[in-house]
């Protein structure tokens, strides 16, 4: 059985391993380089955490939120002189980079000529930029969680293929990792142990759990027993995971009441004062039900599926494409219908996601897994037809990843976070980092990170003077100094201007022209809530 080292090396010994390889590397890093500055609530959260851990404040670092893993991977560089948030990318590129080499392996046996040399090359790059395009974007831990996914099924194949204390330790701790990379991954993992400990129930009629089993048991269930344990204590509940519930406070379903502050959120009191994104599952929430990880699981997966049947009737030439492909395999008669519509759809459903501005988050469970199938042509049935046919798709996808980075992305990106920097190191002429500031959802968040401000909630003015009047006597009353808007979101409110400014050259994106207008409005306005005299 081959180790990390080995399938390393063999894939290097390869030209077009290495072009791949090179490719990828090359595009993705300017993916990530374009991506720096995209700051979203998610990516701030595990960043804060991140430096919790890193000052050694575990009564802030240890909580609820969604993927501690991601929080752990990025405390050495809250060490070091670099950016947590690029840091956070470079783990994402990493991760691309192990996923391509799996591929590279998986379909080395099938590469025995010329055409099949390049039909690899041109599928290994383009599934690594299209990856690379999803994953430097946003600061998720989706795709992290995704290869992770990956990697408990490898080791739940090795394990019942021949069971043995080594490779049940290897099931058990990525069925953890699988967990702490994201917590509705608890189930995934409960029910991998479930397939586990059946096959031992079935065997010879034993009716007992194999010395395995109960290692592999023991190396999940151990540490996160010990996790849930602590959150529990923490929010005096039990609970496996408090972000589910924090998020559909936040965000859904459907807008949140007016005034939309979030309130309840009681900072450590060994931190100093940190904002909600530091450690969100401290607002205040209902009593812990076995119901709202069940619901929040299922949406993951309900979610997913909408998604990919979306990307399929919205993906008509890809999937014909994948068809085409699929369909000269050289398979048994009885066979060859199934294959090829598994093959053609998980291909269109990954790549559409991957390369399209649809979310593929939810693919974490479904979405990794799949994209070993056109691999599975390369190897298994290297026709020339098949070939052909995956270098067309891979055409077709390059093609409408340049399009939707050049046309969509960067542009995107370049308005709404190209002048943020500039704009909070500018404001702290008048504001003093530290202060307490709320706003709207927005682009709070990325203000408040870039300029070092305190942001302790978010509020929404509606224009009714009633609800705009105690929305700011209820920021008072929680401290709050100062009300950031963004591109004149919402009413302007009758408070002193403190600050504005246009970021030099900005323009303001249009989503119905799909490009950049110049801005009417000052993009950045900051209100002083003090009290005037009486």
């Amino acid at each position: 059985m081959e180790g990390s080292g080995e399938i390393i090396g063999s894939v290097l010994r390869r030209w077009y391993a290495l072009a791949a390889l090179a490719v990828v590397t090359g595009i993705g890093g300017a993916l990530a380089w374009v991506s720096r500055d995209q700051v979203n609530p998610d990516g701030v959260a595990y960043v804060s955490v991140a430096r919790h851990y890193g000052s050694l404040e575990l009564r802030a670092a240890v909580n609820g939120y969604w993927s501690p893993l991601l929080s752990w991977l990025l405390t050495p560089f809250t060490w070091l002189p670099v950016e947590p948030l690029h840091a956070a990318r470079l783990i994402a590129l990493v991760l691309v980079l192990i996923v391509v080499v799996v591929v590279l392996r998986l379909g080395a046996p099938g590469v025995t000529t010329r055409l099949s040399e390049w039909t690899m090359f041109a599928f290994a790059s383009v599934l690594g930029v299209s990856l690379a395009y999803w994953a430097t974007g946003l600061v998720t831990p989706d795709f992290l969680a995704g290869v992770v996914f990956v990697l408990a099924l490898v080791a739940l194949g090795r394990h019942l293929q021949s069971p043995s204390r080594t490779t049940a330790i290897r099931l058990g701790v990525c069925l953890a990792l699988l967990y702490f990379a994201k917590s509705p991954g608890l189930f995934v993992g409960l029910a991998m142990l479930g397939v586990v400990a059946a096959r031992d129930l079935r065997a010879d009629g034993r009716r007992r759990l194999d010395r395995t089993t109960l290692v592999a048991g023991a190396a999940f269930l151990a540490p996160v027993i010990a996790w849930v344990a602590l959150i529990s204590v923490k929010y005096h509940r039990l609970t496996i995971s408090t972000a589910s519930q924090y998020n559909w406070r936040l965000a859904g379903p459907g807008p949140p009441t007016h005034p939309s502050l979030l309130p309840g959120y009681h900072p450590p009191v060994n931190s100093g004062d940190v904002w909600v994104w530091d450690d969100p599952s401290w607002l205040e929430l209902p009593r812990w039900s076995a119901t709202d990880h069940v619901t929040y699981f299922a949406t993951h997966v309900v979610s997913g599926i909408n998604s990919g049947l979306t990307s399929l009737t919205t993906s008509s030439l890809l999937l014909v494409i994948g068809m085409f492909a699929g369909l000269t395999v050289t398979l048994p008669r009885a066979w060859r219908g199934v294959r090829a519509a598994l093959i053609a759809g998980g291909v269109v459903l990954v790549f559409a996601h991957a390369i399209t501005i649809m979310e593929p988050r939810y693919l974490w469970m479904v979405g990794v897994p799949l994209l070993a199938a056109p691999v599975l042509l390369i190897r298994f049935a290297p026709a020339t037809r098949g070939l052909l046919g995956i270098l067309a798709f891979a055409a077709v996808q390059l093609i409408a990843s340049l399009i939707l980075l050049f046309t969509i992305t960067v542009p995107q990106q370049r308005v709404e976070q190209g002048g943020l920097r500039t704009m909070a190191r500018d404001s702290r002429a008048v504001v003093p980092p530290g202060s307490r500031v709320a706003g709207p959802q927005g682009s709070t968040y990325a203000y408040c990170y870039f300029a070092g401000m305190s942001c302790v909630a978010t509020y929404v003015l509606s224009g009714d003077p009633a609800t705009d009047a105690a929305a700011i006597s209820d920021m008072r009353a929680h401290d709050v100094r100062y009300y950031v808007s963004f591109n004149n979101e919402g009413p302007t409110p009758e408070l002193p201007v403190v600050f504005q400014e246009v970021a030099p050259g900005r323009s303001c994106y249009n989503a119905a022209l799909g490009h950049g207008v110049p801005c009417n409005e000052p993009p950045l306005v900051i209100y002083d809530l003090a009290p005037g005299p009486a």
